[in-house]
This record gives C-alpha cells, sequence and structure tokens, in this order.
C-alpha cells in the first residue's frame, strides 16, 4: 500500500506509515490497562515498546508479570487493530483518488484528434 501511496503523493507517503499509527495507538492503551503498583521504571519500559514490557514482566513476582503480560497484549491488539482500520481507509482513499484519475484522463475530450484526411485503401491483390 505503501507504494501506490508513494506514487500518488511524495509527501503523503512519507509522513503515513501504517506502524506509527499501530505504536501510537498500543502507547494511547497501554497507560489503563497497567496493572497498579508498578514502579516507575517499570511503568516507562511497558509504555515505551512491547518488548520493553516483556522483559519488565519477566522481572515481576507472581501474578503481576501475568497481569502485565494480558494488558501488554490487549493493548498491542488494540493498536494493530486501529492500525488496520486506518490503513483500510487510505487504501479506500487512494483507490478513489486513482480512480477518480483514470475516469477525467479517459474522457473523449481529451483523446487526440484523429486526421481528416481519407483512410488509406489497401494494396490491390496481387494477380
Amino acid at each position: 500500500m505503501l507504494i501506490v501511496v508513494s506514487t500518488l503523493s511524495p509527501v503523503f507517503a512519507r509522513r503515513f506509515r501504517p506502524d506509527s499509527v499501530g505504536i501510537a495507538a498500543y502507547r494511547s492503551r497501554i497507560g489503563g490497562l497497567l496493572p497498579d503498583g508498578l514502579s516507575p521504571d517499570a511503568t516507562a519500559d511497558a509504555s515505551d515498546s512491547v518488548n520493553g514490557a516483556m522483559a519488565t514482566a519477566t522481572e515481576l513476582p507472581g501474578t503481576r508479570g501475568e497481569q502485565l503480560v494480558s494488558a501488554v497484549q490487549k493493548a498491542f491488539t488494540g493498536g494493530m487493530n486501529t492500525a488496520a482500520i486506518v490503513s483500510a481507509v487510505v487504501a479506500r482513499l487512494v483507490a478513489i483518488i486513482a480512480a477518480t484519475r483514470c475516469a477525467t484522463s479517459a474522457r473523449p475530450g481529451r483523446r487526440r484528434k484523429r486526421s481528416k484526411r481519407p483512410p488509406v485503401e489497401p494494396y490491390p491483390p496481387r494477380v
């Protein structure tokens, strides 16, 4: 999809990346899902990335690590769902833009004018 977007608008292609949408959605969701009682360092690691959260979960005692893993899974799948929806909307917009551009370029008024000369007769058959 990024290739199609870049052919239509290079500026848009540099700024839109589905993975950045997923990361932003993960970071916005994880804060409300984290278990209570985490240290500020553990909270920062879990909020920064999935890898940081999983590494922190292995260091936590008891069920707190399992709660953190569950929170990370919920935030990650929610973030990926958001990224998929945004990507589908962008793909739909790109398809609409491409269809309108193709439709305007195929208008009869934009075709080359045919010459007014009469058509060329085929060669006479050989005898």
